[in-house]
């Protein structure tokens, strides 16, 4: 039985640009076929047991040619299976869509197009740039800005775009020798907004090709480089300069060039670099099972955010030291009514521990079996956790760490047993957590005597190998401005996969003392929130950020 394809247009970069039906479709894929230019976020959405084919094409580098990409697509979904074809931008605006449907048809393949949102749109949106406007003008035009030869499209450089324009002879013999088959008097006739995409490397011949159509060499023109992305960047210029400001600025592919009236609009509409994190590409590791809030908040203040999964957690299943626990020391009443065996506090250390617990607990036993034991978090991720199983918590530590909540709960252990005499020892204080866990919290609890503690495993952690996305060759390329921790065993599991690379060119903000300590070890540089929590942590890069911006 034949499989099927989908056309998936991923957006020019920006996660957010990424539409709701093709995260569907790509999360229920079987292989995916994707290209170089598609963001790092949204690669990051592919499922880790997806077949994964890499037929990126850049500039002189095509791991595949475009009849082998085709040929690709019919042999997996002849194969059965469900193939999603991820293309940067739009499947059918220059991204050869068209072509890759052409032998799905002639075999009778079934498909789907899910369009995506155009560069040539999103990327002027995010430089200030409306693409009409009626002030200015009523039409917009698109072009590609690629040199065709013998039928196949390349990209050539700066130099060969040069000669190019010395050997012309003018406006009508430019535009037939040029290979880029644009009719250049047509465009200026149109009065209209001009957008050419993949044109860097043709810019000077596509500049000279409007001038001698007799466009004015005062017209704005702008050359709009890595748009929607953390490396976004603008060059506003008029046509008879947009060349020599390009150079001056280094501008690299990819990049899309816009000419027309519009472009007077770009500094006073600009939008996307004023927001707090803007410009900044940012490493956040998590556990590979949490979807990470703190994401979404870095990207909502317009960081560029690549989440690497550092660890993985695996519940202990079975776990017969918990059942032992409950069934030694059964469910019952507080204090006051304490019998001989019980637990009197339960302590969580982290929102994942919370979860493992209450799924280990809830298929056998009622939650209200659980009200005579008094429970306390190390900070307000565990504690909001906890919320939604309709708990609140009875005690959270002032400083968010395993040492300050072992000496505090001990504190108040001693304070409660001094202060009572219906307090029968000992108290009984079960901490369900990682198999390895701090020392510190046990030790300072030990410290208040008369403690029984049960400091069970309930599950453990493991470290995941490296994704899709290549962080090690981008951290020592300085593409990543900061890497996020919000916990020691991210730092260790994110160290493990990027053994072997510099940890100094690391700029680490960690949400704690224990976290700024492993990372330390790393040889990373690091700064640590004032609090151990989301806010403090999203604060904490939000002045480094602006400290960076001023230096």
């Amino acid at each position: 039985m034949a499989g099927k394809v989908w056309l998936v247009g991923a957006g020019p970069g920006d996660l957010g640009l990424f539409t709701i039906k093709g995260l569907e479709v790509l999360q229920k894929a079987e292989v995916v076929v994707y290209d170089a230019l598609i963001g790092d976020a949204v690669l990051t959405l592919i499922p880790d047991q997806v077949e994964k084919i890499n037929v990126g094409k850049r500039a002189g580098n095509h791991r595949m040619t475009q009849e082998q990409i085709n040929l690709t697509l019919l042999e997996q979904a002849q194969a059965g299976k469900r193939v999603v074809r991820l293309k940067g931008g739009d499947p059918f605006l220059f991204g050869r869509g068209g072509e890759e449907l052409e032998l799905l048809v002639e075999n009778d393949i079934p498909y789907e197009i899910v369009p995506g949102v155009t560069s040539a749109f999103a990327v002027p949106a995010y430089n200030g740039i409306p693409v009409t406007h009626r002030d200015f003008t009523s039409s917009v035009h698109i072009i590609t800005g690629h040199r065709r030869s013998s039928g196949n499209t390349h990209s050539i450089s700066r130099a060969e775009a040069s000669r190019s324009i010395n050997t012309a002879g003018g406006a009508g013999s430019l535009s037939d020798s040029d290979g880029l088959g644009i009719d250049y008097e047509a465009l200026v006739r149109t009065k209209g907004t001009l957008i050419f995409l993949m044109g860097l490397s043709t810019l000077p011949v596509i500049m000279r090709g409007l001038l001698d159509a007799g466009i004015s060499p005062d017209t704005p023109a702008a050359v709009l480089e890595r748009g929607t992305t953390a490396g976004q960047r603008r060059v506003l210029a008029t046509v008879s300069t947009l060349e020599e400001e390009t150079d001056r600025a280094r501008i690299k592919a990819p990049a899309i060039i816009v000419v027309g009236e519009v472009c007077r609009l770009a500094e006073s509409f600009a939008w996307a670099e004023k927001r707090p994190l803007a410009g900044r590409k940012i490493l956040l590791t998590r556990p590979k099972e949490l979807i990470s809030e703190m994401a979404g908040r870095l990207r909502r203040m317009g960081a560029e955010v690549l989440e690497m999964p550092a660890i993985e957690t695996v519940p202990i299943q079975p776990n017969p030291a918990l059942e032992d626990c409950f069934q030694k020391y059964p469910e019952g009443t507080a204090y006051s009514q304490k019998t001989a065996g019980r637990i009197d506090w339960m302590v969580f250390t982290s929102p994942t521990g919370v979860r493992i617990f209450m799924d280990w607990f809830l298929p056998d036993h009622d939650i209200r079996a659980l009200a005579g034991i008094r429970i306390a978090v190390i900070g307000e991720g565990s504690a909001k956790k906890l919320r939604q199983y309709g708990i609140r918590c009875d005690f959270v530590p002032t400083v968010y760490d395993g040492e300050t909540l072992g000496r505090e709960l001990a504190q108040k252990i001693r304070q409660e047993r001094e202060n009572s005499n219906n307090i029968p020892a000992p108290v009984r204080v079960l901490i369900p957590r990682a198999a390895i866990g701090s020392r510190e919290l046990v030790e300072e609890l030990e410290k208040a005597g008369d403690i029984e503690i049960l400091d069970i495993p309930t599950y453990t952690t493991e470290y995941v190998t490296e994704g899709i996305v290549d962080a090690r060759q981008q951290i020592e390329n300085g593409e990543i401005h900061y890497a996020v921790f919000t916990s020691a065993s991210t730092v260790r599991g994110f160290s493990a996969v990027m053994e072997g690379a510099d940890m100094s060119r690391i700029k680490a903000i960690c949400i704690g003392r224990q976290t700024r300590t492993a990372a330390e070890a790393q040889g990373m540089q690091t700064r640590m929130a004032e609090k151990a929590t989301l806010d403090a942590l999203l604060d904490a890069v939000v002045q480094c950020a602006a400290e960076d911006r001023n230096t």
